[in-house]
Order: C-alpha cells, then structure tokens, then sequence
C-alpha cells in the first residue's frame, strides 16, 4: 500500500519512492521490498527514518500503521509480563512453604537425618505444584459438578478395577469424590505388611515394589514398624514379590 501511495502520484519529487532514488532506475522489485521495509521499521517502532512518507496519501497510511505497531509492542510486552509474574508467584509460594518447613525443622530441632527426608519430600511436591492448583480448583466446584469432573479424569483408573466394571456413572462419581492425592519419593514406604489396610490407592505415576520382610522375632518386626523408608529396613531380609506401575492399584 505505501509504494502504491507513491504510485498515485505518479512516483515524482513528492513521493518517497523518489527521495529515496528508486524512481528512475530501480525495479519494480527493489521498490516493494523498500515499503516492506519501511512497513517493518514502522511496525516494530524502530523507524531508521531512511524511509519517510512525504506526501498526503503516504502519511495517511503511516498513521494507522504507527498506531498498529504501538499496540502491537504493548500487547507483545504485556503478555510477557503476564506470563512472568505467574510464574514468578508461583515459585515465591514454593519458596515460601520449603522456608516455612526449614524454620519448623530448625525450631523443633529434629534430627539431620529426618530433617533431610522431609526436605526431599516437600522439593519434590514443589515440582507437583500445579496438580495442587487443579486440586484447588476441583475442590471449589459444587459437588455434582466435582464429581463429574473427577469421574472424567480418573474414569480410565477407575475403570480397570474389576469390582466398579459395569457400575453406574453415579456410583462410580461418587467413588471418585473420595480420592486423595499423596506423594511419595523414592524409597518411601507406602505401607508395611503387618499394617491394616487403609484404603485402595491407585498409582498415578512411579513404580512400587511388593516387598515380604522376614523377622527372626516380634521384637524385630516391631523395630522395623518405625521404619519410613526402604533404608531403614536394610538390615532385614526381603523377598521382592513384584513391581506395580500405572494403573496397578492395591489395598
């Protein structure tokens, strides 16, 4: 449009096409590729001025295009901002729970070995932060809705235990109602063999292993008891039973 402005003009002494000294020798070529030029220049607002409209009609396209191209840079900059400071809130709240669990550690004086367990466990749910935000999220939806939308998510787990096969959506909405998420690291214990049972959960991600420990006396197997990880229990023999992955369930 801005070498066709030109051209209107029949491309004379008042037209940038001949300040600039394509008029005469230059191909029709070179002259678009000029206005493309000065269309970027305009658009990014970085204007050399090598290129500038000279008459009425070529100024009358560079005004909307100026404006077009300061808008353009703002949005460009606002979206970045945006994008910025979300991700900047959500590591100052990560930042600021891990300090919460520093000082609580520190204050209670609980021992290093402990203390570094907790806090491996809190910088690995960090990185699962944004699954706390969609638990957020579903937890503030009515419980019609809540159902619905868990049922949705976890309809593929649910579905593959044999006892809700065939079941009614609203039976099995209700199931979902009831889930809990929980994180473990690896070697945690999940649960020990002589504990009761205290639910049925389903493996969302990781592997698990079925161990059977053998103790030589009660005395023992109520030492290991007050173990919470596999490290604890080293100096016990085990049998490896098996490894459960997604979507393994067990309880």
């Amino acid at each position: 449009i801005f070498y066709y402005m030109a051209a209107l003009n029949g491309l004379g002494p008042g037209t940038w096409v001949y300040a600039a000294g394509l008029a005469e020798d230059a191909s029709v070529g070179a002259r678009y590729l000029n206005s493309l030029y000065w269309a970027a220049t305009t658009l990014t607002t970085v204007g050399y001025g090598d290129i500038t409209p000279r008459s009425v009609k070529e100024k009358l396209v560079a005004i909307p295009l100026m404006i077009l191209g300061v808008n353009m840079l703002g949005y460009i900059t606002s979206s970045i901002s945006n994008i910025l400071q979300i991700r900047n809130a959500s590591q100052q709240r990560i930042d600021a729970k891990k300090q919460m669990v520093r000082e609580f550690l520190k204050d209670r004086g609980v021992p290093k070995t402990l203390a570094l367990r907790i806090n491996k466990f809190y910088h690995y749910v960090a990185m699962k932060e944004v699954r706390h935000d969609e638990k957020d999220i579903v937890a503030e939806l009515p419980p019609k809705l809540r159902s619905r939308v868990l049922f949705h998510l976890y309809q593929d787990t649910i579905e593959k235990v044999p006892a809700f096969r065939d079941q009614h959506p609203d039976f099995l909405a209700m199931v979902v109602s009831n889930l809990r998420l929980e994180y473990y690291t690896k070697g945690d214990l999940v649960m020990f063999q002589a504990d009761p049972p205290q639910g049925l959960y389903f493996i969302g991600e990781g592997e698990l292993q079925v161990r059977v420990y053998e103790f030589n006396s009660e005395v023992e197997e109520a030492s290991a008891q007050r173990a919470t990880t596999a490290d604890d229990l080293t100096a016990y023999h085990h049998v490896l039973h098996g490894t459960l992955q997604p979507p393994s369930y067990f309880g």
